[in-house]
């Protein structure tokens, strides 16, 4: 059973990262729960809705800002990622590690400084093992290699925040798909006849629509402390690559070998059962 979280009638939590793709998704879920919203961007935002309150500027080297910003909150979600479209951008590796690591503990502390109760941080399921046709949960294996590892980071920064006394929660996201930039890119790739996301025929991924995202951060909300799986049903790569095909008008996509794509070529067939059990949240295909 989940312990209780902020009251949504009247927490305020604060969200980072809430003009990126997962940030957007999660926003508006958060005003239908009832929640109010001190929302913060690097870029100067705006909105109508006097339940969003809106900061921009670099918390993560200005820490006396970060902390005027989590003061008082019932709860911080902190949906920072960094990760550019290329990985070739100048420093996007670094950005991506800092965001994930150094940024993650900056956050930790300045909640224990202002007695903020909960934490909630997304990272990837893309950090197991190639598990085959096994179901993989939160104790399954790991291997995350270069700026993967920042994402075990972040796990640890919230469990440091609950050794101290809070709730700390992370998300493993699996594969988000949805309006955004990386389905964009499987569809252009998918009118010339590839399936974008390597890996064999029969290997598995573990796909969440954006949709979903937003109600998942607002479970966690209510969430013990702990680390959870968050996706679908898991589906092969065939399974998925018709899916596409169907979508842009082909009879099938041809596949690229998974050693190309490093960890998001590996086989993941990711439950999610932990955190369903824990909050109730299922995906839309299965709610």
């Amino acid at each position: 059973m989940a312990d209780d979280g902020p009251a949504s009638a009247a927490g305020r939590v604060v969200l980072l990262g809430a003009a990126g793709v997962t940030g957007r998704a999660t926003l508006p879920r958060l005003l239908d729960a009832g929640y109010r919203v001190t929302a913060h961007s690097r870029r100067p935002q705006r909105s109508a809705d006097p339940r969003v309150t809106w900061h921009d500027g670099d918390i993560a080297a200005d820490e006396t800002l970060l902390r005027a910003i989590v003061d008082g909150a019932d709860a911080v979600i902190d949906l920072r990622v960094a990760l550019p479209t290329s990985l070739r951008t100048l420093g996007a590796l670094a950005q991506y590690r800092k965001v994930r690591d150094t940024a993650m503990g900056q956050v930790v502390d300045a909640c224990l400084e202002c007695a903020v109760p909960r934490i909630v941080r997304d990272t990837v399921t893309m950090v197991y093992r190639d598990g085959g046709d096994r179901l993989l949960d939160e104790d399954s294996a790991v291997a995350a290699p270069g700026p993967m590892r920042a994402n075990l980071a972040a796990e640890e920064h919230a469990r440091r925040f609950t050794r101290s006394g809070g709730v700390g929660v992370a998300l493993r996201f699996g594969m988000i798909h949805g309006d955004d930039p990386l389905t964009a890119m499987i569809e252009s790739v998918a009118r010339r006849g590839w399936f974008a996301i390597p890996g064999r025929a029969d290997a598995y991924v573990a796909p969440l629509a954006l949709a979903d995202v937003g109600t998942a951060v607002v479970a966690a909300l209510r969430a013990p402390a702990g680390l959870y799986n968050v996706a679908d049903e898991p589906l092969t790569r065939a399974q998925w690559a018709a899916d596409y095909a169907r979508r842009v008008g082909r009879d099938r996509l041809r596949l690229i070998p998974g050693w190309l794509g490093g960890p998001m070529g590996r086989s993941q067939r990711v439950s999610s059962a932990r955190f369903t059990e824990a909050t109730g949240w299922r995906p839309s295909r299965r709610a």
